[in-house]
């Protein structure tokens, strides 16, 4: 007899049942108009709905939004994305994922300096409230370290309404890195004053140094740790040495085929000329012949 599975404890060490496949891939579907996940995306969305930590690798275009974007609408609760894009692009957040999620009919909104006091006076009345509609809240890692923002959470955290901290690029939370920010050091804070909250950690570049920096600077406990492959079949390499040589022969070949061309219309001109020479003759010898053969008739009728 096989044994069953563990099954994954969250970050709290109770035991949660998984949710099954099928479920997810209608969400899915339903929202996305995708017909199955890729990669390690189910896995990790797996770990995190069930309440457990997880440290996610993944390449650029691998589609890590789906690992928290897909929790958002199978668990109630608020899902807190951190993400250092929504400073540095103001409007990559607003047009490129929540603008998307909205026009899908998926509550979401993002934090940041660009916004007027209103946009983020109703943002916050929504959070204070019972029954919160947003799904999804964007911040900036800076806001986070606030003690106006952090009291916040610690309120929606209280009442049950937070679900998972998804925390993108994080990468830059490892001293080791090479876009380390000092504002993601302090995201360990999440773990302290929100417990028992899954975190999942997102990134498409860490080394093994790095991988293990992040997961101990985020506290992450037991974490599940996923690694996509970063095989791109679309994308290869080629030796620029023969891609020189082919540039040379392509050229050398060109160049061949050119000076032929040339030689070719050489010819031509020079039997277009030399034909036009011999018939220029050809009508002088009868023009002559023919004047000449006038003028004798000519002069047999005059004498």
């Amino acid at each position: 007899m096989s044994k069953s599975p563990l099954p994954l404890q969250n970050v709290c060490g109770s035991e949660k049942q998984v949710i099954k496949k099928e479920a997810l891939v209608k969400i899915l579907r339903w929202h996305f108009g995708h017909s199955d996940f890729r990669g390690k995306q189910l896995e990790a969305i797996q770990a995190v709905l069930s309440g457990r930590d997880c440290f996610c690798l993944m390449p650029t275009g691998g589609g890590k939004s789906m690992c928290y974007q897909i929790p958002a609408l199978a668990k109630q609760g608020i899902v807190l994305v951190v993400s250092p894009l929504i400073e540095v692009f103001p409007f990559f957040c607003q047009e490129n994922q929540v603008g998307a999620l909205k026009e899908k009919g998926i509550a979401a909104e993002y934090l940041s300096s660009t916004q007027t006091i209103k946009a983020k006076n109703k943002i916050y009345e929504d959070l204070e409230s019972g029954k919160p509609a947003l799904r999804l809240l964007y911040v900036t890692p800076e806001l986070i370290a606030t003690p106006g923002f952090m009291a916040k959470l610690t309120k929606i955290h209280g009442r049950g309404l937070l679900s998972l901290i998804a925390i993108d690029e994080a990468h830059c939370v490892s001293t080791w890195g090479h876009d380390f920010r000092p504002s993601y050091r302090k995201l360990s804070l999440l773990r302290n004053r929100l417990p028992c909250i899954p975190v999942l950690a997102l990134t498409a570049t860490a080394v093994p140094k790095v991988q293990e920096d992040v997961i101990e600077s985020l506290s992450l406990q037991n974490p599940l740790v996923l690694k996509s492959s970063f095989n791109r079949p679309n994308i290869y390499y080629e030796d620029p040495t023969e891609i020189a040589k082919s540039v040379v022969h392509s050229s050398r070949s060109s160049e061949w085929r050119l000076r032929e061309r040339m030689e070719s219309l050489q010819r031509a001109e020079e039997n277009y000329y030399r034909s036009k020479n011999n018939q220029e003759k050809q009508v002088s010898k009868v023009d002559k012949n023919s004047i000449s053969g006038t003028l004798r008739e000519s002069g047999s009728r005059e004498y």
